[in-house]
């Protein structure tokens, strides 16, 4: 069964998330007349540059390694969004004042069909890269515990892009963006304009084309010409 918004109260974070759950639980102690408290708990961000998966993205565009990394088998649920329908998020909860306490906690996530870790990196290595995929090994904890103390994953070095994907939650995405029950339920839609409603699998092309023009990224292209038989074929390969 997926989590739900009002199972917030359950949270109990690894180590490694405990300073966000600090700073919500600071939050939601807040009180003050004419003060509405709201948390939106967001996926991990993609698109419009790149940030928590950049490590992915460059190496797919450079094809160098070939091969995309994936933790373990892959099979890990890794709710995702893209920072411009968080953005968007933010601006629909600050108009719309959703009545509390039943709305204080909001799911910021997309409606990703199969969000699992393997496919979100598929669709990078398919999109960008060669296509091709590696498994590779889960970080020693005790590692991870020496380096990053309390850290978010916002300030992670580029080397321990592993660690927020190492989630594994299955979220339902909120009302307030996707109708009640969410579309695979037949729920009621909702006014909410997205910018990538069905994920990163989704909407590769539109995010590849974000991270190029962020970046100036511009394909390579070489013309080899010359007579039959001086070698065109031998140095095209």
């Amino acid at each position: 069964m997926p989590f739900v918004e009002e199972d917030f109260r359950l949270r109990v974070p690894t180590e490694e998330y405990e300073e966000i759950k600090r700073l919500e639980d600071e939050v939601l102690a807040f009180k003050k007349d004419n003060v509405r408290i709201y948390i939106l708990a967001s996926g991990i961000m993609y698109g419009a540059g790149e940030c928590i998966l950049e490590n992915h993205f460059k190496r797919a565009w450079l094809q160098d390694p070939a091969l995309l990394p994936y933790l373990g088998v892959g099979k890990n649920i890794v709710p995702t969004i893209h920072v411009k329908d968080l953005a968007r998020m933010v601006k629909k909860v600050y108009e719309s004042k959703p009545p509390l306490p039943d709305k204080q906690y909001i799911f910021a996530v997309d409606n990703t069909r199969k969000s699992n870790q393997k496919r979100l990196i598929a669709s990078i290595s398919n999109g960008i890269g060669t296509g091709l995929l590696e498994s590779v090994d889960y970080p020693d904890p005790d590692h991870m515990k020496h380096h990053h103390p309390k850290k978010t994953p916002l300030h992670l070095l580029e080397s321990d892009w592993r660690i927020p994907l190492m989630l594994n939650l299955l979220i339902k995405p909120s009302s307030l963006f996707v109708g009640g029950g969410g579309e695979e339920e037949g729920g009621d839609a909702v006014d909410f304009n997205w910018h990538c409603k069905s994920g990163l699998a989704a909407n590769i092309q539109v995010v590849k084309d974000e991270f190029c023009k962020k970046r100036g990224l511009k394909p390579v292209k070489i013309l080899v010409t010359g007579p039959p038989g001086s070698g065109k074929s031998f140095y095209g390969k």
